[in-house]
């Protein structure tokens, strides 16, 4: 069965259809994760089909942040190991999907007397930058204090 081959006016022919076919990966939901596992597969020369409850992409929007990250949360936790995999897979989705994956900083505000104070995180953004082989743009600390004067490190 081919996309040309899909009427979404007649379900029930659909399921015939699945009930007599064989894929290699069947995906569930259809959102920013699914849609990429079936695309990664489909790549990889597997038949794929996808299932989602409404629309394909329906709640993508304004459910999902939509960021490809490499995992910053995980270092508070030490999670050197998960940190790495993460931004190497974002190296690998860069390569593959230049038009959908674009690398931003991070931007971050650190308030005076709020734990983690500017120098971990600044010594955190180094280690995750390190952890990303410098590959990306590099984070932004800005420290601010109650007057809401900023400065950049």
């Amino acid at each position: 069965m081919s996309t040309s081959d899909l009427d979404l006016r007649d379900r029930n022919a659909l399921f015939n259809n699945l009930e007599r076919d064989t894929f290699d990966v069947a995906v569930i939901g259809g959102g920013i994760t699914g849609a990429g596992i079936a695309r990664d597969a489909a790549l990889r020369g597997m038949s794929v089909t996808l299932f989602e409850m409404t629309d394909f992409g329906a709640g993508t929007s304004s459910k999902s942040s939509k960021l490809i990250h490499g995992g910053l949360r995980y270092l508070e936790h030490g999670e050197i190991g998960l940190v790495f995999e993460s931004v190497s897979e974002r190296r690998v989705q860069t390569k593959l999907a230049p038009h959908l994956v674009r690398p931003l900083p991070f931007l971050i505000p650190i308030y005076k007397g709020v734990r983690p104070g500017f120098e971990i995180m600044n010594l955190g953004l180094w280690i995750y930058d390190s952890l990303a082989l410098f590959r990306a743009p590099r984070s932004v600390l800005w420290s601010l204090d109650a007057r809401n004067n900023a400065s950049e490190s």
